[in-house]
């Protein structure tokens, strides 16, 4: 399955283990294949930086692990506008993970 983790979902995936954990261990099985942008990958770092000091361990270990392995890919412009709001490209799409390591959408 291909997925995009939206930042807080890695974030709390390399910080704590529950839910979101769950999917870079199916990510490390190989039961998903996973796809950032530059942007998602730059809203991690800013967010280790932010807040990173709040983990019980180290992160940069699993982080640079997630970096080597994760898929860059361009985002792709939605097209026809769908909200009233300015224009914005699809950067990411919110996975949750539960707790038998299967991932599905938001």
């Amino acid at each position: 399955m291909r997925v995009v983790l939206d930042a807080n979902v890695v974030f709390a995936g390399v910080g704590w283990r529950g839910e979101a954990h769950n999917c870079l261990l199916a990510m490390a099985k190989r039961r998903i294949t996973v796809f950032a942008t530059l942007e998602i990958l730059e809203e991690v770092r800013a967010l280790v930086a932010e807040r990173g000091n709040k983990f019980k361990h180290a992160p940069h270990n699993l982080l640079t692990w997630y970096y080597d392995r994760v898929k860059l890919v361009e985002p792709a412009p939605l097209g026809k506008q769908r909200s009233r709001g300015e224009r914005r490209s699809l950067s990411g799409v919110r996975i949750g993970c539960g707790s038998k390591s299967d991932c599905k959408p938001r």
